[in-house]
């Protein structure tokens, strides 16, 4: 679905050259929090770490959707 393709985006996007920023890793990671793709969407938040990429508020309520999702709540 569209989060495959969100994936292959965002890998395009850094074997180019461009380096992610905090929009494009939040989206991503919103992305899988729509999927319910826990592992990956943890996958990439620790990626975000790695490069030193800073947070946003976007980034914590993509985090925060994927897991009220997974506990049966509903998306915020």
């Amino acid at each position: 679905g569209k989060v495959e393709e969100a994936f292959r985006v965002f890998d395009e996007m850094n074997a180019s050259g461009v380096n992610s920023d905090v929009i494009a890793f939040s989206a991503v990671i919103s992305a899988c929090g729509r999927a319910a793709k826990v592992e990956e969407s943890l996958r990439f938040f620790d990626e975000m770490n790695a490069s030193g990429v800073k947070y946003y508020v976007f980034t914590f309520h993509a985090l925060l959707c994927l897991w009220k999702s997974r506990r049966g709540g509903i998306s915020i």
